[in-house]
C-alpha cells in the first residue's frame, strides 16, 4: 500500500513508524491490513492507549477523511 497520498491515507505502521520488531507482532501488519487496523482487533503496541475505541486513534481520525 502507498503512503498518503491521492491513492489514500498510509498504512497505521507507517503512521507510527512501527520498528520491524513491532511489526513482526503485529496482527495488522501480519494481514495487511495497514488502512483497516481495527479489523485486527488489537490496540497498536506503539499507541498511548488513552482511546477506548479505534475511532478515537489519531491515526484513525487521520485515515477516515479518504477511507470512507
Amino acid at each position: 500500500m502507498r503512503r498518503e497520498d491521492s491513492q489514500g491515507p498510509q498504512n497505521c505502521w507507517e503512521f507510527w513508524q512501527c520498528s520491524k520488531e513491532v511489526k513482526q507482532g503485529c496482527r495488522a501488519f501480519k494481514n495487511d491490513l495497514g488502512r483497516y487496523c481495527w479489523l485486527g482487533d488489537s490496540f497498536h503496541p506503539k499507541s498511548p492507549k488513552d482511546f477506548t475505541y479505534c475511532w478515537d486513534c489519531p491515526w484513525y481520525k487521520k485515515a477516515k477523511k479518504t477511507i470512507f
